[in-house]
């Protein structure tokens, strides 16, 4: 019997989660799927840190500038 399944947030385990559903009869598809929390915090950490990313190539610019 299985009641739960925690996986990442990969779009191929989607696939898994809805055949378990139809070949498990007590199993409730995406409402017994638990995605990953350290996945998701992972994820949020990016999205808001992204604004702050700096291209290499101008960090390396700035780098060498500094050292002239």
């Amino acid at each position: 019997q299985v009641r739960a399944i925690t996986c990442d947030n990969a779009s191929p385990n989607d696939v898994v989660i809805d055949v378990l559903a139809e070949r498990l009869p007590d199993f409730r598809g995406k409402l017994d799927r638990g995605r990953c929390f350290d996945h998701i915090v992972n994820l949020c950490a990016k999205s808001v840190l992204k604004p702050f990313d700096v291209d290499k190539k101008k960090a390396d610019d700035v780098r060498d500038t500094a050292e002239e």
